[in-house]
């Protein structure tokens, strides 16, 4: 017998900019409000830079709140988890990391990296002690785990 997954119905996940009714990705000189869907996939418009520039006050801000861990969740691509690791080294951040990353496959995030390559940059960084799984199909956590394990 066993657990069967069925079919999802629920809308994606759009990421909204903190404090705010804008999604993230608005067009900044339009008051045309649009969604980004959190999927991965920026384009080829998104560099590591960009990347950078928009999470390096978040990143400062935490770091100098008193909290005891920078969770880093649901990262979708390996220039988002390269972007949080060289921030981390770049800033001299005192306090440990982990970074999540979710997979549509059971192989690959949702952008269609590579779940180990996205893991593996994680490893680089010497503040970073946990690499995690979240907001992914249930029926793919057991092997993703054991893969990225390894």
């Amino acid at each position: 017998m066993g657990w069967n997954e069925g079919m999802i119905y629920f809308p994606p996940t759009y990421k909204y900019l903190n404090n705010s009714d804008r999604y993230a990705g608005y067009a900044r000189h339009s008051k045309e409000k649009r969604k980004t869907l959190a999927c991965g996939n920026y384009g080829d418009a998104m560099s590591l830079d960009l990347l950078k520039d928009f999470h390096w006050r978040r990143v400062k801000v935490l770091a100098e709140s008193g909290a005891d861990l920078i969770a880093f969740e649901t990262t979708p691509n390996k220039v988002e988890a390269q972007a949080y690791t060289e921030l981390l080294d770049e800033e001299d951040i005192k306090i440990p990391a982990w970074i999540s990353f979710n997979s549509k496959d059971g192989v690959n995030v949702v952008s269609g990296d590579s779940l180990l390559e996205c893991a593996s940059i994680a490893e680089t960084c010497k503040k970073v002690t946990a690499v995690g799984i979240n907001c992914t199909t249930p029926r793919f956590i057991h092997d993703v785990i054991l893969s990225v394990k390894k």
